[in-house]
């Protein structure tokens, strides 16, 4: 049995598509494969964590700074443990996958994430 918080094992590859399903609000290559309102309902934070970010339904949520953009722009993340990670940023149809092996570290979030905003953000949204 699979469960979203372990065991997937996805690839690289697969989880893009994942981000590339929520970004084209349910279809991937012209093939609806889940509704656009579950796509919506599912993207929206409903529990502030207390740090910032909001969460729902296995999404987290983030407004970031968009030197790019007049205003900070809302990221949506999946976060598996060890480093995986899948960053999108729907308004510059962004998404981002990182695979790690630092199980049950607690810093595990440190390289990820360094990632996504010095590297893949400084890069793309710069003004």
């Amino acid at each position: 049995m699979h469960s979203a918080a372990s065991g997937l094992r996805l690839s690289a590859r697969d989880l893009a598509r994942v981000g590339l399903l929520v970004l084209g609000n349910g279809a991937v290559d012209g093939a609806r494969i889940v509704t656009q309102a579950w796509i919506e309902a599912s993207s929206k934070p409903v529990i502030p964590t207390g740090d910032g970010l909001g969460y729902g339904r296995s999404w987290y949520h983030l407004d970031v700074p968009a030197p790019a953009f007049p205003a900070p722009q809302t990221t949506v993340s999946g976060f598996g443990n060890g480093g995986q990670r899948l960053f999108l940023m729907p308004s510059a149809h962004i998404v981002c996958v990182t695979l790690s092996g630092a199980y049950d570290t607690p810093d595990q979030w440190v390289s990820p994430m360094r990632l996504w905003r010095e590297i893949v953000l400084g890069s793309f949204l710069r003004a």
